[in-house]
């Protein structure tokens, strides 16, 4: 069965996606930010990712059996008073995919609830046979939090939700634009929080949590909208500040002592939040493996606090909801393990070597033993590697790296990105480093998507990757890595430990680079030293 899974609600449309399963066998997957280099495609259809699922297979629409969407669209419909006799199925069909297709060949369309797209992405994607699949974004059709069980055949079942006045989500949506961020710049928050942890500042009380209940600091209704939450938060939050106003710019929020509790205090009722919900879940399941998905599991903050065995995909959030719809029709079989992150544009096909090598600029055949040279004299280079990593978090195969010392090589690299100076990086290293550099986790550090407290060994060799709270969010390598594992491998032969600082190939406020051609234009625009294009390199001194 052919089934191309999509991500595209009728509103607040924001990280649209597609993907394409066959059989069960993800064949790839696509983020429209990643074509249309908008980032999180707010307010756009899934055009690009459509075309490049179907691309990539050689097949069309008429060859797809069945549309999966994350999300009951009909019943949002209805929510928002355009009522169900209004939709029309083929017309929004068309508007998503970008295609219009013969009534007599279009695919079947199944839509899927948020919260059960999100959930069988979680469950599928992991190592587990049974788990407790828990779910925390900021609302679904009607629900923020929701609690699954997955049974060793497959099944999902649903155990418990709380409404939208309990969504975390929400919470950090309003802290967010209570210090002057975006709602899409939750991981700006995160980071600042740290330094309230690392100053012992006393976090604000937005919550209390009683033996089978958690109540937020807002008032409860179980049917209060999306927009009246956030204005009830931001009531809450100007109340515990005292009327405070946020006085400094982006750069300096650091120094902001409103702007850092504000922060903290979100990021603490978040931590104790999911630490409540993941035990509620997997008593509720009676299961100790633990799948966790939604929008809130990208704090990865929060993700080290749970207690194993724990498992995020690399798309807990909105995108990941196209895969979770495509496998509720057609899931996977055989062996389980976890997914492999690699299923985006593949940069070894389609010309890409022929359009470099006529770009203009001096192109030489790939010599690792260069790249490991000029990392070592502290040189900062790009990383475009086979297929494009899916979701937030750069994986080494569209990263910008360089060693992760000293402690100013920070400073360095958020001043070649135009960072905000208080924001962390991120260490990828060999499995030796997991345990050793840092408090060891099975499956969080395989996407980059949980902190973990540094060891005093860490803190020498990773201080560029440390975070001032004294942790990082490891990337532990994979046999899929690729060229970046093969260089953790030659540091170490070369009697170095094997780790590296990674973040995300891109500048300020755009996607992460999918294409060869983008890659050149980054590298060229940010000033690196050199970039590493499938087999060729180019540097900036030659």
């Amino acid at each position: 069965m052919i089934v191309l899974g999509v991500n595209a609600p009728p509103r607040g449309w924001h990280d649209t996606s597609a993907c394409l399963v066959i059989d069960g066998l993800v064949i790839a997957f696509g983020e429209e930010e990643r074509f249309s280099r908008r980032k999180h495609a707010v307010q756009q259809p899934p055009h690009h990712a459509v075309a490049f699922c179907l691309q990539q297979a050689g097949l069309t629409i008429h060859d797809v059996d069945v549309v999966a969407v994350g999300w009951d669209v009909p019943k949002l419909m209805v929510q928002d008073g355009r009522g169900s006799r209004q939709f029309n199925e083929r017309e929004y069909l068309e508007y998503v995919l970008g295609l219009r297709s013969p009534s007599a060949v279009r695919p079947k369309v199944v839509f899927v609830p948020h919260h059960l797209a999100h959930a069988t992405c979680g469950y599928f994607a992991s190592p587990y046979q049974e788990a407790a699949v828990l779910v925390v974004d900021g609302i679904g059709e009607s629900e923020s939090v929701s609690v699954y069980v997955a049974s060793a055949e497959g099944r999902l079942k649903h155990l418990r939700s709380w409404p939208a006045a309990s969504s975390l989500g929400l919470l950090y949506d309003a802290s967010c634009k209570f210090v002057g961020l975006s709602s899409l710049e939750a991981g700006k928050l995160m980071g600042l929080a740290a330094y309230g942890r690392a100053r012992g500042v006393k976090a604000w009380k937005l919550a209390e949590f009683l033996q089978d209940e958690y109540r937020l600091a807002i008032p409860f209704e179980t049917g209060t909208s999306h927009e009246d939450v956030l204005t009830r938060w931001l009531h809450v939050l100007t109340a515990r500040s005292g009327g405070g106003e946020i006085r400094t710019n982006r750069k300096a929020m650091d120094s902001d002592e409103l702007a850092v509790q504000a922060a903290w205090s979100a990021q603490y009722c978040v931590e104790q939040a999911v630490q409540w919900l993941c035990a509620t879940g997997r008593r509720l399941a009676g299961r100790d493996e633990l799948c966790l998905v939604g929008g809130v599991a990208l704090n990865c903050a929060a993700n080290g606090l749970i207690s194993e065995p724990v498992f995020v995909p690399p798309v807990p959030h909105d995108s990941g909801v196209a895969l979770g719809a495509a496998w509720h029709v057609s899931p996977p079989t055989g062996e389980r393990k976890a997914m492999s992150p690699y299923l985006g544009l593949d940069i070894t096909s389609k010309g890409w070597s022929n359009s470099l090598t006529t770009s203009g600029v001096t192109c030489r055949p790939l010599n690792e033993e260069l790249v490991i040279e000029r990392l070592l004299s502290g040189k900062v280079g790009g990383i475009v590697d086979g297929r494009a990593e899916i979701g937030p978090r750069a994986l080494g195969h569209r990263s910008i790296v360089t060693l992760p010392r000293p402690a100013e090589r920070r400073d360095q690299v958020n001043r070649i990105k135009s960072r905000e100076p208080w924001r962390p990086f991120a260490p990828v290293g060999l499995a030796e480093c997991n345990g050793q550099l840092w408090d060891e986790r099975q499956h969080l550090f395989r996407y980059m998507i949980g902190a973990s407290i540094v060891t005093a060994k860490g803190a020498e060799v990773i201080p560029g990757a440390m975070h001032v709270d004294g942790t990082a969010r490891p990337q532990v390598a994979t046999e899929d890595l690729g060229l970046v594992g093969r260089l953790l491998v030659e540091l170490r032969r070369d009697g170095v430990h094997p780790v590296l600082l990674n973040t995300s190939f891109n500048g300020p406020d755009e996607p992460i680079v999918n294409t060869p051609t983008e890659a050149l234009a980054t590298f060229t625009r940010l000033g690196l030293d050199f970039v590493v294009i499938g087999d060729y390199m180019i540097a900036n001194d030659w």
